[in-house]
Formats: structure tokens, sequence, C-alpha cells
């Protein structure tokens, strides 16, 4: 997969996520190292804390599939909701609060492995 369409493909969800679901604490996709080219969509914003897991995931995997190509959403196979307060979400917008496309590499923060990741979103919002 393409680095430069990926992260194109995935500005445009997060920007549609941003305007459909308000401020986005979490956007980054992880490496799935035994999938090959797969990816794992790990978000948090402060709407899907009030819709609950199972409808968040949902309301997900739809705005994946209408906003993104084939092409790309394809290689994300697996979504993740993680609500505002969660220690990951604290974890990474306390690490490195960024809104510009990060590369992680190989990183233990806090207790957290991430092999292989690229980082669009951590901020703080209001739980």
């Amino acid at each position: 997969m393409d680095r430069e369409v990926l992260v194109k493909q995935m500005r445009r969800l997060e920007r549609e996520l941003r305007r459909q679901h308000g401020p986005v604490a979490l956007f980054m996709l992880v490496k799935i190292e035994s999938w090959g080219d797969a990816w794992r969509l790990e978000v948090s914003t402060k709407d899907f804390n009030r819709l609950g897991r199972a409808e968040s995931i949902r309301q997900l995997i739809d705005l994946l599939r209408r906003v993104v190509d084939r092409e790309v959403w394809s290689h994300v196979p697996f979504v993740e909701v993680l609500r505002t307060d969660d220690r990951f979400v604290a974890v990474m917008t306390a690490w490195h609060p960024t809104q510009s496309v990060v590369d992680l590499h190989a990183l233990e923060i806090q207790g957290f492995e991430i092999p292989k990741a690229v980082l669009f979103t951590a901020k703080k919002v209001a739980a």
C-alpha cells in the first residue's frame, strides 16, 4: 500500500469523522504485523463516548467504507473505538500531542507496545 495514498485517504476520513462526531482525541493506524499489509484503525471521539461501543464501531465502519476508496479500506480489517478517558488515549495524547502525521516504529510507551503505526491525531478533549 502506497503510504501517500493511505495518508490522504485516512485524512479525508478523519475530516469527515470530525464533521459528524466532533473533536477527535485519537486517530491512528496500527500495523498488524502478522497480516502483511493490514492495519487496525484506532479512534476516539467525545461523541462515540455517548453512543456506546457497538454503535460507534458500526458507524465508524460505515463511514470508513463511504469515505475511503475500497483499495484502501480493504487493508483496514479491524477498527477499535476507545473512550476519550481510556488509558491508552490518555497516554498517547500526553506523550505526543499532535495533529500532523507521525510514523511510529517499535515503541513502548508506558507499557503499551506499538510495533509500527501512523499517528494522525492525538489531542486531549473533554471526556
